[in-house]
């Protein structure tokens, strides 16, 4: 009786792997013949749609179905998928079947998907390098980018310099910004992001690149009337619920425009921030310097939202690399100092750079909030640092204490380079708070006296921390 199971099991098994080359062949078969018969493209594209929607739709189902298919010819129709979409998709007809058969492969479960990131990605890239112009619903890219950001391709070693491909495509493409909606920006936003945590540097870098461009981008698309992605984002069902509902707290008061792009644009490059490889971590720092201090995308902005700018991304930048009770930052040491200085700068910069318009345009105690906040991240900084020198040298003591060594040339020379790095650091949270508080008080923002709130609370910051401040300020009125 266990004779004839087994032998009864391996007649069904032959029989199942029969059946599923016979549909493999006969996909690679309709699939060829489409391909050399365009001008009857009519009469075979029918037969081979409906067998592919049959082969895909099954293990898109329960588990308990998924054995009807093998993943042999799960994987030849998906193959046939995106040679067609890479060869026909500019032909009108049959261009919202393939894309609701690619939409069908984002509901493939993991174990059918597992090994097709490198055949995914490189579909993909295919259909959007030839088709982009052709490519004129906001559907059909809403799939594509999906398809780039749930295949995992981006994360995939083999596949991601196609999936970078694919989206240096789309970002320099200027047909596929016409169609673009709120939702599309934040897929192809989420693709640039995951790409750019990627373990290759080069690749890093190159997101980072990518991150730089979407930023003119996005001034095009906000400032340029009758944009497909305003109309959209007004009237699109799945508008998110962020932009639906009252907005409050620092977004308070700020333009569509910056909730629905821009915050989620800086705040990927903040994100970079967090990289434990320092060199990606400081040049996304870098990149987001030149975006909010010189670059003329920050001239459409209003005053509220540069204010939403230094509330809700920069100072949590600051409050990042210089926790509290001196720690050690959660991306660690390396090149440490390096990005809390990018840091510093890159918050001092922006204020200065954008103080005077938001001087003119905010109320008087929203201006008054936003120079504290920044005033006491800049404090704060400098307390955690002091603890973190402290901790530091303890630290080191303690090692020299239980292992006693005679100290080299060399190691002294460290020891003394690494001592002036720890002043310069300080030194340079100090002297730019001085600088920016005679800033302010050129500017008359600052008027010294008690009556002024603002000179009274921005003593009371910095007082214990920088004792010569008011007189230096008394000293450079008196000299102009």
């Amino acid at each position: 009786t266990d004779s004839k199971i087994m032998l009864s099991g391996a007649l069904a098994s032959d029989d199942r792997k029969a059946k599923e080359l016979v549909i493999a062949f006969c996909i690679d078969l309709l699939s060829e013949l489409s391909l050399h018969n365009r001008d009857r493209l009519s009469l075979i594209w029918p037969h081979l749609y409906e067998t592919l929607l049959r082969v895909i739709a099954e293990p898109s189902r329960a588990s308990g179905t998924a054995a009807r298919v093998g993943a042999a010819v799960v994987e030849r129709a998906v193959v046939c998928v995106l040679r067609i979409g890479a060869r026909l998709l500019h032909r009108e007809e049959i261009r919202d079947d393939v894309a609701h058969a690619l939409q069908l492969l984002l509901k493939l479960r993991d174990d059918c998907v597992q090994g097709m990131p490198l055949l995914l990605s490189a579909g993909v890239m295919q259909i959007i390098s030839a088709h982009t112009p052709h490519i004129k619903h906001v559907a059909h890219w809403q799939v594509l980018l999906q398809l780039l950001g749930d295949s995992r391709s981006l994360h995939h070693e083999d596949s991601a310099e196609f999936g970078a491909q694919a989206l240096q495509f789309v970002l320099a493409n200027d047909s596929a910004w016409h169609v673009m909606n709120v939702r599309n920006y934040r897929l192809l936003l989420s693709c640039v992001q995951a790409l750019s945590e990627s373990g290759e540097p080069k690749r890093s870098v190159g997101a980072l690149d990518m991150l730089l461009l979407l930023c003119s981008r996005v001034t095009e698309l906000s400032t340029r009337p009758g944009s497909g992605l305003w109309e959209n984002a007004d009237l699109d069902e799945n508008r998110s619920e962020a932009d639906a509902s009252p907005v409050t707290g620092p977004c308070k008061g700020t333009s569509s425009a910056l909730r629905s792009l821009w915050l989620p644009l800086l705040q990927a490059f903040a994100n970079v921030a967090s990289d434990t490889r320092g060199g990606i971590r400081n040049y996304g720092l870098l990149l987001l310097e030149r975006v909010v201090t010189s670059g003329w995308e920050m001239d459409h902005l209003s005053a509220e939202d540069l204010r939403a700018i230094i509330e809700v991304i920069l100072i949590p930048l600051v409050e990042k690399a210089f926790p509290p009770n001196g720690e050690t930052p959660a991306f660690g040491l390396d090149e440490l100092e390096r990005t809390q200085l990018r840091v510093v700068v890159l918050l001092s910069k922006a204020y200065l750079q954008h103080h005077a318009r938001m001087a003119a345009a905010l109320d008087a105690g929203d201006f008054m909030s936003v120079w504290l906040s920044v005033l006491r991240a800049l404090k704060a900084a400098a307390d955690s640092y002091k603890v973190y020198r402290r901790l530091s040298a303890e630290q080191a003591e303690d090692v020299a204490g239980a292992r006693p060594a005679p100290r080299h040339r060399a190691d002294q020379e460290e020891d003394a380079r690494a001592f002036s790095s720890d002043e310069l650091l300080a030194e340079h949270l100090s002297e730019t708070v001085t600088n920016m508080v005679l800033v302010m008080a050129a500017s008359n923002l600052l008027k010294m006296g008690d009556s002024d709130a603002m000179w009274t609370e921005t003593m009371r910051v910095t007082s214990k921390w920088i004792p010569g401040l008011a007189n230096m300020v008394k000293v450079t009125q008196n000299a102009s």
